[in-house]
């Protein structure tokens, strides 16, 4: 898997492949082109606010019983002290699993569904936060991550699940100022 901590910024198609390979390795998940279990949601899209439940379930529907979902991501810069600018990034997923409809009343089954969505939460995490120590080890730069499982935020007829939020800052190292951008540039 290539890391998208290694780059000052982030590209759209680098977090999708990211967090598709990552899918494609956990042994929980396991999306593959023909079993697939992976699915990319922009901001404009839900789960997490605007699509609603009907259409949230057929876009689902021929995924696996664990899969993910992957929302855009948002950056932003901010200038720190002595124009020192950080590069910050936050992404989220949600990890679900599709139950029947008539066991979200079923606790014994809602829940153990919930906590092994949880439990590749973590694990995902987990990886990202190994991966993000282990760049940071090698070119000693600003890097640092965050990350937080939500609550269950999923429950259609068909599936629950958990959101992780996520975000990361490192120094962005390449926002510069370039006279060769422009036509009329500042002397």
């Amino acid at each position: 898997m290539s890391s998208i901590f290694t780059r000052d910024q982030l590209s759209h198609v680098e977090y999708v492949n990211y967090f598709k390979a990552m899918a494609e390795n956990h042994k929980s998940i396991q999306h593959t082109e023909d079993d697939k279990a992976f699915v990319e949601m922009l901001d404009s899209e839900g789960p997490f606010s605007y699509l609603d439940v009907e259409e949230f379930d057929k876009r689902v529907a021929s995924l696996k019983k664990t899969f993910m979902i992957l929302q855009s991501y948002r950056a932003r810069f901010e200038d720190k002290e002595n124009d020192n600018l950080e590069y910050l990034v936050f992404g989220a997923f949600v990890i679900c699993e599709k139950i029947g409809s008539n066991d979200f009343d079923n606790r014994d089954v809602r829940g153990p569904a919930i906590d092994r969505c949880q439990a590749i939460c973590e694990s995902i995490l987990g990886w990202m936060k190994h991966e993000a120590n282990e760049i940071a080890l090698q070119n000693l730069s600003l890097f640092e991550l965050k990350g937080e499982v939500g609550n269950v935020v999923i429950r259609t007829k068909s599936c629950i699940g958990k959101r992780v939020d996520f975000q990361y800052i490192r120094a962005a190292e390449t926002m510069a100022y370039n006279a060769n951008d422009w036509l009329n540039p500042y002397a």
